[in-house]
This record gives structure tokens, C-alpha cells and sequence, in this order.
């Protein structure tokens, strides 16, 4: 083999190594905020890939076995690869549309979609039996394959598929499902011409050589090191300056390239066909000055999430890319500003600052030093800023996507105070939180866990046991975790697992339930909670605590235990109910190695009812009847002040008439305080409460 045809295709095998690999990273990226960025959505995508892959070796083996077929299919498959690239791009913002039709629209597009394949499979047999039974005679079956086919998927659509609907897997088996027929459509064209050619490559450059495997170990290490070197400049080179649509087309053009050096350099020219070579040169060209406008990201992102039409309506004033955290949006209607991560919510300047101010004050509630802090997840810096407001010495934050802290910096100065520039105690770094945790020697006081939804892919390792127990090897002797647990999209029977993964780590865990019951709140520690009365009386006289409050509506620190629903003896309670509710063992609990959490928990994005209801009735039934004697709060100096907590807390609870009750016998500095709780909640429910008038 000429030592310039050698070149040229060990060449080519690193490029179209480099190139497939950095198709998968590329499409897991935009899937990731098209159809989903569950562990199941990602599996599609990788059974799609390497499905294609596998079917492309097979037809290259059984189709292009003739050595005079390699190199016209070798040129064929890149030149086909980079036009497929090009056709599909305007398909993929339409994807969206299919899951903003909700659960039951993704049952209707599945039947739909399956009917099409039945009849493409019918009409093929029917085909495929007439010609042939003019040579030979048929076996029954094959007779009568297309008759069976139809009555099967007929009485499976009418008669089956209606009965399965009052099953829980059923919602979600439907919407993995169009999750499958989208990516199968976009990707097995050019998965199969990807799997076409390193076949071809191999026998190209094994061809009539005495040292085959020589030759065949060549260029796989060729192939191997493009593979290695396009994952890695897909990620970090590509998408953060390209971004996924023009990365695409990048990648789309190098196939179609190789192509075209394929057929003027190796190609023998047929003379009756030398039109083809320069209408496709022509035609590529034409392709590669077609203006692209990229995707309209109101359009490409937010459906996929809880099957609902997204963030359509808004104006996207920020969106970039990366490979750590994907896709980082913001959108806004009026004044109102939302982070989104691969179109999922993560936070905003209105109401969700609320639900954030928790993750920072409840924790500090039980808190007893105040010399480092670590926060995990930044989103729009809130909870951050909050802590930030506590007495800490250092403050630590780990955010995983860089675009999220340059989201939070431009866009939410207003809700983060830019804590993380101005505030020399915070540190900020760029990284995986479990990661930083693990290449920390620093232990903290408190350790507060501000993440995305429990069912985007990678999240669960941060409520596995070894998680846990990593935190707990952090912790100071009386350190406290705080841990969001959203109580929306998440069956029972899941939060249950978490709880009980969390008691097998922590032997004194509390569990709060705030004014918004879609948010849940762990805390824990490996010594008793204990509030400190000083600490938390000073904390309501700090003027930017006290905004805080103020911002919630809160008169005090105190009022926080009043959304207390868990802990220590209740909760114990609440997760023995584990092995009757869900089958499973006393003591079980996710783990690194059983990722329970990870393949159980995207179950309950498309249920057909809110599960805020039945997970807050499960809690309700273990709620202690008022404040647990366990719960000890230290240095109170007398029964005043206890009144005047205990009256905060019972009026928080809801509880009116023992507020008034505890306000009532408030005396001395603090009757002032407890005066005006009391016109406070007269103000509030003058007619519910007895002995107001």
C-alpha cells in the first residue's frame, strides 16, 4: 500500500474516531435539556448509539463485503454522516413540543408511533411474501405473520393499554417510551453510518498486507487516541464556545470533508459520473454558508421536565453552555428573573428566596460554633448570601457549573448581595461538591445542601449512605448538615428510603416542613439538637437576620421550629413504616453500589397525581403533638423566655389559642415582644381564635 493512502487513512481514523466520540458527548449534552436528564435518558441515548454502531458493523460485514465496495462505502457513509448531521438539526427544537402535551399526549404520540412501525413491518412482510412465493411455498406462519401482527397491536391498543392505565409504571413506562422514540429517531441514521466506518478502515488498511495484525493494532491505537481527544475537546473546547448546535455542524462538516478527500484522492473517478464529485462538493459548500441562528432557547428547554409547556412566554436574557452543568438559562417575564439548569427550575428573586433564607437559618438554629461553613450548590446565591449574614470565620461554596456562578454574578446581584466577590470569608470554588469533600481535611460546623431535583442523573449520590457518611467524617463534633428534600415529584415510598438512608448515618436527624409543602428540610448531626438560647436571641436582635425574617414573615429565629415535623423518637416512628410501605428491610438504604435512589426516584415525574399531598399526610401522621422534650434548648434564663418561645413556636404551628395562652403570661423585658405577637395574631385570625374579641 502506497505510504500516502496509508497516511491518509490512519488519518482518517483518528478524525472519525475523534468525531463520533464527540457526536455522544454532544448529544448526551443536548439531550440532556431536550428529553431528559435522568439515568434512564441516558441509557437510551448509549443503547441507540451502540445499537447503530452494531447494526452499521453488521451491514459493512454482510453488504460491503466485496473489496471494490469498501472504499466507494467508506466515502458514501462520511459524506451521508455529515448531510444527516445538517437534515436533522432543525428537528431537534421540536422535540419539546411532543413532551408539552403532558403524559397522556406521550401515551397518544407512543400508540401513534408504534402503530407506524407495525404497519411499516406488515407491509414489508406482505411484500416480502408475494415475491417470494412465487419461487417456493411459504411455511403457515410466515402466511399469516401480517394478520397476526395487526390483530395483536389492535387488541393491545384498545383492550390492553386502557387496563394498564390505573398502574403507577404505567405513566412512566409512557413516558420513557417517547423519551426512546425521540432519540432513536435523531440518532440511529447516524449511529449506523458512524458504525460503517472503522469496519471499512480496517480492511482498507489490512488489505493485502502480511503483518494483518500489525496493521489492525495500528489503527485501532490511532482510532483510540481520536476518541480520547475528541471527547476531551467536545467538552471543554466546543460547547463553551460553540455551543451544541454549531459543534454539531463542526462535526458534520469534518465527515463530510474526509468524505470528499475520499473521492478525489482514493476514488477512481467513473467517467460517466464526474458530475457527482462537484455537484456534492457544491452542494456541502452550499451547507456550510447556509446562515445558522441556533436554537431558540424558550423552545429547546424546560418541557421535558414534568411533561408541561416549560418556560414558553419568557424572555431569555442569559444562556450558555457547558459540559459540567449543561445548559444555564435565565429567564424573565416583568422583573421577575429564573434560573434554569437544562430547563429545570433552580431558583429565582421572588418567592423562591423564601424556600432558600430556610436552608441557611434552620440549620443555624442548632448550630453551636460558628467557624466554617460549607454550602454546596450556589444557584442564585441566596442561601449563600444568608449565610454569609451568620457569624462564620470562613464560609467554603462549591458550585459544579461555572455558567451558574457567571448566571448568579450578572443576573441576581440583587439576590446574592455578589457575596462571593465582595465577602472576603467566602470562598468560592468551581468543582463536584462530593468531590471537594472528599479532597478536604477541613471540618465544619455546618454543612448546607442547596442542589438540583433528586431525579437529574448524579444527583442521588449526594443522599446515598457513603454521602452521608462522608459529610458526618466533616462535621465538627456538634456539626449539623441541612439537606433540601423536595417533597413534590417524589413517591412516598422514596422518601421514606431517604429518611431511612439518612437514620443509618446520623443518630439524631430533625425534619422540617415550611410554609411551602413542596419543600422538606433534613437536618442532622451525630450529637442531640440543641438550641442555644443566647446565640438565637442575638441572631433576632442582628439587623440582617432580622431582614430576613422579615422577609419571610416571621417575628423571630423561634418561629422556624414551628414547621419542625420529625425528630429523634417521631422520626424513628415515621421510617419504621419502611418495611410495610415499600417491602423493603429495616435497615435498608441507597448506596453507592445499589443506587436505589437514582433508578427509582424518575418514577415520579410523571405520575398522574401531586404527591405534595400524600407525602405531607405520611409526615402529619408522625407530627409530635407539640415541641419534643427531647429537644432541648439550653441557657434558657427563665420561664419567661420559654413562653415567649414556646408561644412563637405554637403560633407558627398554627396553634392560636396556645400562643395566646403562652404570650399571655409573658412578664418583665420580653413583654413588649410578646405583646405585640399577640395583636399580631388577633390581626391575622380575629375570628378563629377563642377569647379574641
Amino acid at each position: 500500500m502506497p505510504r500516502v493512502v496509508s497516511g491518509i487513512l490512519l488519518l482518517s481514523s483518528f478524525l472519525t474516531g475523534a468525531v463520533a466520540l464527540g457526536y455522544e458527548v454532544v448529544w448526551t449534552h443536548v439531550l440532556g435539556f431536550l428529553v431528559g436528564n435522568t439515568v434512564y435518558a441516558f441509557g437510551l441515548m448509549l443503547f441507540t448509539v451502540l445499537a447503530g454502531l452494531g447494526l452499521g458493523a453488521h451491514i459493512a460485514a454482510n453488504h460491503l463485503s466485496s473489496p471494490s465496495r469498501w472504499l466507494p462505502g467508506l466515502t458514501g457513509s462520511q459524506v451521508a454522516l455529515g448531510l444527516t448531521v445538517f437534515i436533522s438539526l432543525p428537528l431537534w427544537p421540536l422535540i419539546p413540543a411532543l413532551f408539552a402535551q403532558g403524559v397522556s399526549g406521550a401515551y397518544n404520540r407512543d400508540l401513534l408511533a408504534m402503530g407506524v412501525l407495525v404497519m411499516a413491518r406488515i407491509t414489508y412482510v406482505f411484500l416480502h411474501n408475494r415475491r417470494e412465493s412465487r419461487t417456493r411455498v411459504l411455511p403457515r406462519y410466515r402466511t399469516y405473520e401480517a394478520h397476526i401482527l395487526g390483530i395483536t397491536f389492535a387488541v393491545f391498543a384498545a383492550g390492553v393499554m386502557p387496563f394498564l392505565w390505573k398502574y403507577e409504571t404505567t405513566f412512566f413506562l409512557a413516558g420513557e417510551l417517547l423519551r426512546f422514540l425521540c432519540v432513536f429517531g435523531l440518532l440511529i441514521v447516524p449511529a449506523i453510518l458512524m458504525g460503517l466506518s472503522f469496519p471499512l478502515l480496517l480492511n482498507l488498511y489490512s488489505r493485502g498486507s502480511h503483518q494483518v495484525g500489525r496493521r489492525i493494532g495500528t489503527i485501532y491505537a490511532v482510532n483510540t487516541a481520536g476518541t480520547v481527544l475528541g471527547s476531551l475537546a467536545a467538552g471543554f473546547l466546543l460547547l463553551p464556545r460553540l455551543g451544541s448546535g454549531l459543534a454539531l455542524r463542526s462535526a458534520g462538516m469534518t465527515n463530510a470533508a474526509l468524505g470528499l478527500v475520499f473521492a478525489l484522492v482514493l476514488l477512481r473517478q467513473n467517467p460517466s459520473r464526474k458530475w457527482l464529485l462537484p455537484a456534492a462538493a457544491v452542494s456541502l459548500a452550499l451547507l456550510l454558508f447556509v446562515p445558522y441562528r441556533g436554537w431558540d432557547i424558550r423552545k429547546v428547554t424546560g418541557t421535558y421536565a414534568y411533561f408541561d409547556p416549560g418556560w414558553r412566554g419568557q424572555q431569555i436574557v442569559f444562556a450558555k453552555e457547558d459540559i459540567q452543568g449543561g445548559l444555564t438559562s435565565v429567564a424573565q417575564i416583568g422583573s421577575i428573573r429564573t434560573l434554569l439548569s437544562n430547563g429545570k427550575f433552580q431558583g429565582d428573586n421572588a418567592e423562591e428566596i423564601i424556600t432558600q433564607t430556610r436552608f441557611a437559618l434552620i440549620p443555624a438554629l442548632f448550630t453551636q460554633q460558628f467557624d466554617r461553613a460549607l454550602v454546596i450548590g450556589l444557584g442564585t446565591g441566596n442561601t449563600l448570601r444568608t449565610v454569609a449574614h451568620l457569624p462564620f470565620r470562613r464560609v467554603d461554596a462549591v458550585e459544579l457549573a461555572p455558567q451558574v456562578v457567571e448566571a448568579a454574578r450578572q443576573w441576581f446581584s440583587d439576590v446574592n448581595d455578589r457575596v462571593f466577590d465582595h465577602d472576603l470569608r467566602v470562598k468560592l470554588s468551581v468543582g463536584d461538591g462530593r468531590n471537594f469533600l472528599l479532597l478536604s481535611r477541613e471540618r465544619y460546623d455546618m454543612i448546607t445542601i442547596e442542589v438540583t431535583s433528586l431525579w437529574v442523573t448524579g444527583e442521588a449520590d449526594l443522599y446515598n449512605r457513603e454521602f452521608y457518611e462522608l459529610c458526618r467524617s466533616h462535621l465538627s463534633e456538634h456539626g449539623v448538615l441541612q439537606q433540601w428534600v423536595a417533597l413534590h415529584h417524589l413517591r412516598t415510598r422514596d422518601l421514606l428510603v431517604i429518611l431511612n438512608t439518612a437514620a443509618q448515618v446520623f443518630p439524631h436527624i430533625a425534619f422540617f416542613q415550611g410554609a411551602n409543602p413542596g419543600h422538606g428540610l433534613l437536618i442532622a448531626s451525630s450529637s442531640p439538637l440543641q438550641p442555644d438560647y443566647a446565640r438565637i436571641a442575638a441572631f433576632d436582635e442582628d439587623a440582617k437576620i432580622n431582614q430576613d425574617l422579615q422577609l419571610m414573615g416571621l417575628p423571630s429565629m423561634w418561629s422556624l421550629l414551628g414547621e419542625l415535623v420529625l425528630y429523634d423518637h417521631s422520626y424513628q416512628q415515621a421510617i419504621s413504616s419502611l418495611p410495610a410501605m415499600t417491602g423493603l428491610p429495616r435497615d435498608f438504604s441507597s448506596t453507592d453500589l445499589r443506587p436505589y435512589l437514582e433508578y427509582q426516584v424518575p418514577k415520579g415525574i410523571t405520575l398522574s397525581y401531586d404527591t405534595v399531598k400524600p407525602n405531607s399526610e405520611f409526615l402529619q401522621r408522625f407530627r409530635i403533638a407539640s415541641f419534643p422534650p427531647e429537644l432541648a434548648i439550653t441557657n434558657l434564663p427563665s420561664e419567661n423566655e420559654r413562653n415567649l418561645i414556646f408561644g412563637y413556636i405554637a403560633e407558627r404551628r398554627g396553634d392560636f389559642t396556645q400562643a395566646l395562652s403562652r404570650f399571655k403570661t409573658v412578664e418583665g423585658p420580653d413583654a413588649n415582644r410578646a405583646q405585640r405577637e399577640m395583636l399580631r395574631v388577633h390581626d391575622t385570625l380575629p375570628n378563629s381564635v377563642p377569647g379574641t374579641d
